[in-house]
Formats: structure tokens, sequence, C-alpha cells
């Protein structure tokens, strides 16, 4: 593997611990075990949940199929979900459970899965979750910057736009995440070390697994 550009390692090194209170990668690839690529392993215990349920509902309606990759990921994410409903309503906004980094092939359940996490937390803790685009952010970001920038000196704008941000959000969702440039890396190593200290938590959908964010990026080295 190429080596990354340390902005970029900084971030997929966000994903690598497990636990209550780190980010999550659930992944084709889990505590390094061979398993085939279009598999989503992960340690959960099972609980119930309003993602459980919706996404029981869907099986018995049969708009969704059995797929053991994704029943782990309602487990997963069911428990990401208790922790952080039961976090935010004792502190009255912010949480100590960092969130998700869910990877794997193009159809393979993540993004839908993770829409339904989204749904259901958007029900439980109303007014606390915000969800976009990977693209739709970095661009929402570079805005708060540069209107950060017209009141601050340049090194607070990334403080400035993870506080905004935390002020209203507990749950961000970020579909389709993707980084080309080595500009944004650097930021949103920043900005997302930044939510998290500020108690957000911070679920990422993409196809690619941390090392490979950068694939192809620009003044990659």
């Amino acid at each position: 593997m190429a080596s990354l550009p340390r902005a970029l390692r900084s971030l997929a090194r966000l994903g690598t611990a497990t636990g209550a209170h780190q980010p999550a990668w659930i992944s084709p690839r889990v505590h390094r075990r061979a398993m085939p690529a279009r598999t989503f392993a992960v340690a959960a215990r099972r609980v119930t949940s309003p993602l459980q349920s919706n996404y029981e509902a869907k099986l018995v309606k049969g708009t969704v199929r059995p797929d053991e990759r994704q029943a782990a990921l309602v487990d997963a994410l069911g428990v990401m979900l208790e922790k952080l409903v039961e976090s935010v309503k004792e502190s009255g906004g912010n949480t100590k459970t960092k969130g998700a980094y869910i990877f794997g092939p193009v159809g393979s359940g993540k993004s839908m899965v993770a829409n339904m996490a989204f749904e259901a937390a958007s029900q439980l803790i109303p007014g606390r979750t915000l969800r976009l685009h990977f693209h739709d952010f970095t661009t929402m970001v570079h805005s708060e910057m540069h209107r950060a920038k017209q009141n601050a000196p340049s090194e607070q704008a990334v403080p400035a736009v993870a506080r905004g941000i935390a002020e209203k959000t507990s749950l961000l969702y970020l579909d389709e995440m993707q980084v080309t440039d080595i500009a944004d890396a650097a930021i949103l190593s920043r900005l997302i070390a930044q939510l998290f200290a500020l108690g957000v938590c911070v679920l990422f959908t993409t196809n690619r697994a941390p090392t490979e964010l950068y694939k192809d990026g620009l003044n990659r080295h």
C-alpha cells in the first residue's frame, strides 16, 4: 500500500479503535480475520431498538431479503444508537459515543441500513441529527470556514465550524465519504477530531477502507 499523506492518516486513525466511547470500523475486515469481500462483521450484543424493529418489519413484509451482513450491521448500529440516546438525554446534547465508519462494496446495503439508523435517531433525539452527502458537507465546511475567517484568525476557523455544528447536532451522518484533495484531508482530520471532542457522534458510509480514502487523490505522496 502506498503511504498516505500525514493528514489523511490522521483522519483514518479516527476509526481504528473499538469500544463504547470510540469510533468503530464496520467492514469486510474485522480484527484482521480473513472474510469474504462482501461480508460485514461486527461484535455486538443483541438489543431491541427502533432500528432493529424497523429492519425486522421490512423482513416480514419482504421489502428486504435476509442478509447476515446487514443483520450484523443493524445490531451494531442499534448498540450505537442506544448509547447515543442515553448520553444525549443525560447531557442535554453531547455524547461520548464517537460513531461508526461503515465501508464495503456497492450494493451491500450499508447506506440503506445507515439511513434507517439515522431515521431512528431522528425520532429518538428530534432536532439533534444532521444528514449530508459528503460532497455537500465539504462544501458547507468551506463556506462556513470562509465566513469564520471574516471575524477571527484563520487558525480559529475549524474550531468555530465545529462549534457551530455541535451546537445543533448530536448525530452527524455523512454518506459516500471520499477524500480527493489534500487540503480537504487536512481540514477534515482537524474538524472531525474537534467534533468528537465536542460530543458529536459521526456516522460515515463509504465504498473505501480508511487506508484507501485518498486513493487517486490530488497531490498524493
